[in-house]
């Protein structure tokens, strides 16, 4: 975070803007990331300034700046390679790429990050390839992916059809995109990879309705961003610049038109990009002949802020006092075997600078991605003959972590799959964390 804080303001002073323009806007641009870190806003805001330094050393080249490229590049890569190609691709319209090509040691740097984007895919691919049940996690985790991130869900609501036909009930595209992932049907490569080849199908209708999603988030992630960066493209007459609002726009668009939501946390750092771009292109000429555009950006920024910064702060505020609370409950929780469906920030519970070995002590099952992974607790603990469905409808039942609201979908798995009713009773309370009893009663 620190990182691409120097790099947006160090080559933001080195633009031709004005000092007093730069430090109040990326000091705007940057507080959100920093009250809310998220590795995708990480990855977008690295892979920047490596941009930046691209565009510097294409100006007054110095070899410092090949290693902050070098560095921002692999740092981005490395934290969501998705991140960086985006970031690439806005950064297509803007540079001259004859011009970059023609420089030796750039074209070396060039040739050097995308050599280590293919090393790097590969090596991971072969580490997934290299046993059994790495191989069957990776299967699961990319026929899931369309249920987690895209609207899939939508879709099997509006033909459930698809789902009855191979044993499944319409619940059951809910339980798996809020995690509940059990062995048995849910756990079936075969099975869903069936299910999943139905959303070759997604209709326009669906489609159209994420992408005006996707576009409505654009519009309301931040808006006072979108007005600076839309004034500055404006004013700049530059058709590179309409270029990489464009490579943005069609971007978001595309996800849509593929099924997948684009939420805020990619959308604003992405807006970031456009505008700091703008902002770094923008020729001393043009801030001279329109004195009023800083005006314009500075009140924008300001406007934003003071609606931010409310909003920013309510947010701070309860993430704090959560993550505090969190914290405490996981100190007096029972110690004993606990299932987790949801609810538990892991990185609240286990804060690197606060852990404590009666923390760590206490087993958790959690039902996410873990449940899949090799080596996690809850896989382990299914090798070993734990089987969640069969404690469901046991007399005993199962102590189970969970929210409230995510109760009625476990109500409905005890209706479709066994013909039961749900009996869930709180059996310990903390501040955050609630266990339930929970069984199937036929």
């Amino acid at each position: 975070m620190l990182a691409y804080t120097w790099g947006l303001t160090y080559f933001g002073l080195r633009s031709a803007a004005p000092v007093w323009l730069v430090l109040p806007l990326v000091a705007a641009m940057v507080v959100e990331p920093l009250l809310f870190p998220q590795f995708t806003k990480h990855a977008i805001l690295l892979s920047l300034v490596m941009a930046l330094a691209i565009r510097q050393y294409m100006v007054r080249p110095a070899p410092w700046l090949l290693v902050v490229v070098v560095g921002f590049g692999v740092a981005g890569m490395l934290v969501r390679t998705y991140g960086w190609l985006a970031v690439v691709m806005c950064m297509v319209p803007l540079f001259s790429w004859r011009k970059f090509w023609a420089d030796r040691r750039l074209r070396w740097v060039g040739t050097g990050l995308f050599g280590f984007l293919i090393i790097s895919v590969l090596i991971n691919w072969g580490a997934y390839q290299s046993t059994a049940e790495l191989r069957q996690f990776e299967s699961l985790y990319r026929l899931y992916q369309p249920i987690f991130n895209n609207n899939a869900t939508l879709f099997f609501e509006q033909n459930p059809q698809l789902l009855t036909t191979h044993g499944w009930h319409e619940n059951d595209i809910h339980l798996i995109r809020s995690r509940f992932l059990i062995p048995g049907p849910f756990m079936d490569v075969d099975a869903l990879r069936a299910i999943m080849d139905n959303l070759q199908r997604l209709n326009s209708e669906i489609a159209r309705k994420i992408t005006f999603a996707n576009l409505k988030v654009v519009a309301a992630v931040a808006p006072w961003l979108l007005y600076v960066g839309l004034v500055l493209v404006l004013v700049s007459k530059q058709l590179r610049l309409w270029g990489v609002f464009a490579a943005f726009i069609v971007g978001v668009i595309g996800l849509g038109i593929l099924g997948r939501v684009t939420p805020g946390r990619v959308t604003y750092p992405l807006l970031v990009v456009c505008i700091v771009f703008a902002l770094v292109s923008l020729p001393a000429s043009t801030w001279i002949k329109n004195r009023w555009l800083a005006w314009v950006v500075v009140v924008c920024t300001a406007f934003g802020l003071w609606i931010e910064i409310p909003e920013l702060s309510r947010r701070s505020q309860k993430f704090t006092a959560h993550g505090s609370a969190l914290w405490y409950d996981m100190h007096e929780i029972p110690n004993r075997p606990l299932v987790v469906w949801g609810g538990c920030e892991y990185e609240m519970m286990y804060p690197v600078r606060r852990l404590r070995d009666d923390v760590l002590h206490v087993p958790i099952y959690a039902l996410a991605l873990s449940a899949i992974q090799p080596t996690s607790v809850a896989y382990v603990a299914v090798q070993q003959g734990f089987d969640i469905d069969t404690v469901l409808r046991s007399t005993a039942g199962l102590e189970l972590i969970t929210q409230p609201y995510m109760l009625p979908w476990l109500e409905l798995y005890c209706r479709d799959h066994h013909a039961a009713n749900l009996e869930a009773n709180p059996s310990w309370r903390g501040a955050t964390i609630v266990i339930y009893q929970v069984k199937c009663v036929p």
